[in-house]
């Protein structure tokens, strides 16, 4: 697990010298950002911490410093998400797609210059097929084989807001360097999974470090993890069944946005009822694990090892568990 420089140690004042308030405008902004990476676990960090007494975030992600969003200074938008939170908390947004778009490190330095940035990573490889799994889940890709799909990725001939969602997000030091560019390395806190087995209570307690804030999150609420994905192919045909009463799609820019009306209510109703039944019908375990072949783990792990290894450089720790496929 590597740590930031100078974030080793706990320190109460950490977060204080971090003002949550604009000079310019007397708006309050965030003290600290999840900024990734997707499928990395910031769902399971960003649960865990709303329910921190010290913190206040929004319950949703926030979009608003990637393109089509960001409207150059104009932060009241942001600003508003906090209106209701006490004086003195520890305010925070969650948006793991900030961390490999590059548009987001300058944008972010320039608002909020003094802000802690969080960054969970795990295998590349894992990651970008679980990724590949959670597109085809919410319907930006169609239901196909795996392997071929990740054939022609590699091989370019995808659609490239695809490639860049699930390849790219997984080119780790490309993305540091960036924010590296805008913010001092004190600032940017990485949370290594070496391997699966890597306990989340240990994630947890970095994190709290690095932010300056008990750790009092109940253990049982720590240990729950979010956000699962789905790699059973009959399970994955029912909730894209669902998906169109859910979520309004625009294509333009491969987002999906929630519906409230009644037809959506329903389809949420028949999407719990379908969690039950899955965890009924495996016994209260995930259910089937994400696959792909061996072939393509090799492909997917030479495609990112001069990534590791430039991370290794950066950060002086060692990722061979990432460079030997699973």
């Amino acid at each position: 697990m590597y740590i930031a420089p100078n974030c080793n140690t706990p320190s109460t004042d950490r977060h204080r010298g971090t003002p949550a308030l604009d000079e310019r405008t007397g708006l309050r902004l965030p003290h600290f950002l999840i900024i990734g990476a997707p499928k990395c676990g910031t769902t399971w960090l960003h649960r865990s911490l709303m329910h921190n007494r010290a913190v206040r975030m929004p319950q949703q992600e926030v979009a608003f410093f990637e393109d089509p969003d960001f409207h150059d200074g104009d932060c009241a938008q942001l600003a508003g998400l906090f209106a209701r939170a006490p004086a003195g908390a520890l305010l925070g947004i969650k948006r793991p797609s900030y961390f490999a778009k590059p548009e987001c490190p300058a944008r972010i330095a320039a608002h909020l210059p003094q802000a802690m940035l969080i960054v969970l990573l795990r295998n590349p490889v894992d990651r970008a097929i679980s990724d590949y799994y959670h597109n085809m889940r919410y319907g930006h890709l169609p239901l196909e084989d795996p392997d071929a799909a990740f054939r022609r990725m590699l091989a370019g001939s995808y659609d490239p807001l695809f490639v860049r969602r699930i390849l790219e997000s997984g080119l780790y030091a490309r993305a540091l360097t960036r924010y590296r560019d805008h913010f001092a390395p004190e600032r940017i806190l990485l949370v290594v999974q070496h391997r699966a087995s890597d306990h989340l209570l240990d994630r947890y307690a970095d994190v709290c470090r690095f932010l300056a804030i008990h750790n009092d999150v109940p253990l049982h609420l720590l240990d729950r993890r979010h956000n699962r994905g789905i790699y059973d192919a009959d399970a994955l045909n029912r909730i894209r069944t669902l998906n169109p009463y859910l979520y309004d799609y625009d294509r333009s820019i491969g987002r999906l946005h929630a519906r409230t009306d009644a037809p959506a209510w329903a389809a949420r109703a028949g999407a719990r009822l379908l969690t039950i039944y899955r965890r009924f019908r495996h016994g209260g375990r995930p259910g089937a694990a994400a696959g792909v072949s061996a072939t393509t783990r090799r492909a997917l792990a030479g495609y990112y090892r001069d990534d590791i290894e430039q991370l290794e450089r950066m950060t002086q720790t060692a990722l061979s568990a990432w460079k030997v496929p699973a």
